[in-house]
């Protein structure tokens, strides 16, 4: 018994199995405390494998419109970078996200600011982390679904 058990550990210890290299970019990163304020959001950041996230964008244009934008997506990641990108009708959205320590920075690129958001929302900005906590689900915008990221692909969700 003893031996099996031995036998177990050393699996798991060995790299038989092992956490994404992208879990150290897991958790939850904001910036703004207050739409009342100006500009607030989250995006919550969930390794998918080795070399891709998942991410959940919640984004508030702030006072006097409130206009706000959501997305869930997938981006893949070379070192600390990668690139979002998606088809928005004619047009594109895509964005860069810049890991350092306890920050990511997403920025539009090329021009391509038509995500599915708001007027007057964007991604741009420097977004802190208060959570390393990889996440397990967000609520959807209606605040009735719960989408858990291990079982919904981005492009199941996004049908």
């Amino acid at each position: 018994m003893k031996i099996i058990l031995l036998v177990l550990l050393a699996f798991f210890f060995s790299g038989f199995y092992h956490l994404p290299r992208t879990k150290k970019f897991a958790g939850r990163y904001s910036y703004g405390k207050d739409p009342e304020n100006g500009r607030a959001g989250f995006i919550d950041i969930y390794p998918e494998t080795d070399s891709s996230i998942l991410f959940y964008l919640d984004l508030n244009r702030g006072a006097p419109s409130y206009n706000m934008g959501q997305l869930y997506g997938r981006a893949k990641l070379i070192g600390n970078s990668g690139v979002f990108f998606m088809k928005n009708g004619k047009n594109n959205c895509r964005f860069r996200l810049t890991f350092s320590r306890g920050v990511v920075v997403l920025k539009t690129v090329d021009d391509s600011f038509d995500c599915p958001f708001g007027g007057g929302v964007f991604v741009d900005g420097n977004y802190k982390q208060f959570s390393k906590k990889a996440p397990k689900y967000f609520i959807g915008p209606t605040g009735e679904d719960t989408i858990y990221f291990r079982k919904t692909p981005p492009e199941k969700y996004n049908e």
